[in-house]
C-alpha cells in the first residue's frame, strides 16, 4: 500500500497553540494510508517587510 506523504505546517509557535492542537488531532484521525509529519518552522525568521531588501541570513 502506498502512503500519501503530507507535511503539516503550523505557523503558531506557542506550545499551547489551538492550531497545533488541531493539527495533532487531525494527524491522529488520518487514515493509515497517510504519512503526516509536523514540520518544525521555529528556526525560520518571520517575514518582515522592513527587512525584505536586506533579509537576515537565516
Amino acid at each position: 500500500m502506498n502512503k500519501h506523504k503530507i507535511a503539516v505546517i503550523v505557523v503558531s509557535l506557542r506550545k499551547e497553540s489551538f492550531n497545533l492542537k488541531t493539527a495533532k488531532a487531525m494527524m491522529a484521525m488520518a487514515p493509515e494510508s497517510f504519512y503526516m509529519d509536523l514540520l518544525d518552522i521555529s528556526g525560520l525568521p518571520m517575514f518582515n517587510e522592513d527587512l525584505e531588501a536586506n533579509p537576515p541570513e537565516a
